[in-house]
């Protein structure tokens, strides 16, 4: 069963997509870009979350990943920014702490896992249709998500 699922991860295929990584550090960031463009996405960098609103202003961004120690504003007001310039984009939350319940936002445990982007990358390559709530398939995702570990 890993090996199909280790396969299913080397074969996805995101061309045309755009991950924006903000405020990650050096290490996180190359392991990051390294796995979102072996996937065949673009990936845009900003080092505050300031800088990276003007991106998304600039940029049809699919995916940004956030380190929960950006400083310059707080994840929710990010997340709810983020989703002014583009309401379907999805937001991955980098923290010490990926137990917490959130809101908005997939919650990816540093140092990242690849079955975990995976995960988040799989959910940006399935097109949202604005208007539609996806709060509740988000949660049955997680569910089946840890059913299978």
């Amino acid at each position: 069963v890993m090996a199909g699922a280790e396969a299913a991860v080397e074969q996805l295929d995101l061309s045309g997509k755009t991950a924006l990584l903000v405020g990650t550090t050096t290490r996180d960031t190359r392991v990051i870009e390294g796995l979102l463009t072996s996937w065949n996405m673009v990936c845009l960098c900003a080092d505050t979350a300031i800088e990276a609103l003007a991106l998304q202003a600039e940029h049809a961004v699919d995916v940004v990943i956030l380190d929960e120690w950006v400083d310059d504003i707080d994840v929710d007001n990010f997340v709810t920014e983020s989703k002014k310039c583009r309401p379907e984009v999805w937001v991955g939350l980098l923290t010490e702490d990926a137990d917490e319940p959130s809101s908005g936002y997939v919650m990816l445990a540093k140092p990242v896992a690849k079955k975990d982007l995976f995960n988040l990358a799989r959910k940006v390559s399935v097109a949202r249709v604005a208007g539609v709530e996806y709060g509740l398939l988000d949660k049955l995702g997680a569910r089946s998500d840890l059913n299978r570990d």
